[in-house]
């Protein structure tokens, strides 16, 4: 009885550490991106910030300098089956951008940057953006795959992204669980609009994971997981976070 709980325990912890192992294959497809902005807006802020220093608004003069060092979120690459790249985010993520970077970062440390991403179509309600490569580059020969269901309550899910941690964008990879599958909440406080639905989870997500994928394991796919949503809100007052769910988008 002590070998079957022994072995059982040992099967249990390879399970987890394969699992959350195959994690670092996300990194390869998953990226942080980062707003060019048009020269206007540079500009425009940059008259802000000089009237901010000369008042001794020092805060609110570094504020400016972070907004125009333009971190804003995570996107993943997607490829079509016409060799096409693509990378998905939110549409709140990539608003007044003249172009985009995606940085994508190894364990190691490493990193390879592609400049000049545009804008190819953006749905303002779904929250929802597909991004292009400069002159049509392909430098992905695949990208993380969809899941063929929608998920359960209960199951187990993991979010991946790059939340700030102070005014640096770092990789987090979370795991939690679906708490409800298909939330569905009022545009305001004051309408009777409904918007959704969303999937709410408890997976770690921060300021920097919109626009990252909400995931969930699979087997038959080189990253071993499997995409269910876009994480796209939080809920600060309550111990929870909502994702919209794919399936509702294409």
């Amino acid at each position: 009885m002590k070998k079957f709980i022994a072995l059982a325990i040992v099967l249990f912890f390879w399970s987890v550490t394969f699992c959350f192992g195959q994690a670092g294959a996300l990194r390869d497809y998953v990226g942080l991106l980062s707003i060019h902005y048009h020269p206007d807006v540079i500009a425009y802020m940059g008259k802000f910030k000089a009237s901010f220093e000369k008042k001794g608004y020092t805060n609110a003069a570094k504020a400016i300098d972070n907004y125009l060092k333009g971190l804003s979120g995570t996107g993943f690459v997607y490829v079509a089956a016409d060799g096409t790249c693509y990378v998905l985010t939110n549409e709140h993520v990539v608003t007044q951008s003249e172009s985009l970077s995606v940085t994508f970062e190894k364990q190691d440390g490493s990193k390879t940057v592609y400049d000049r991403l545009k804008v190819l179509y953006v749905d303002e309600e779904k929250d929802l953006a597909i991004l292009v490569f400069d002159a049509g580059i392909k430098p992905f020969a695949r990208g993380l795959s969809f899941a063929a269901k929608t998920v359960d309550e209960g199951a187990d899910i993991f979010a991946a992204g790059f939340p700030g941690l102070g005014n640096t964008a770092i990789w987090q990879f979370s795991r939690g669980n679906v708490s409800n599958a298909s939330v569905r909440l009022p545009k305001s406080s004051d309408s009777d609009e409904i918007i959704g639905p969303y999937i709410q989870h408890t997976a770690q997500i921060d300021p920097g994971n919109s626009g990252g994928p909400l995931l969930v394991a699979a087997q038959g796919v080189q990253t071993g997981y499997a995409v269910v949503g876009i994480n796209t809100l939080s809920a600060n007052s309550r111990f929870m976070r909502r994702l919209r769910i794919l399936g509702r988008l294409f």
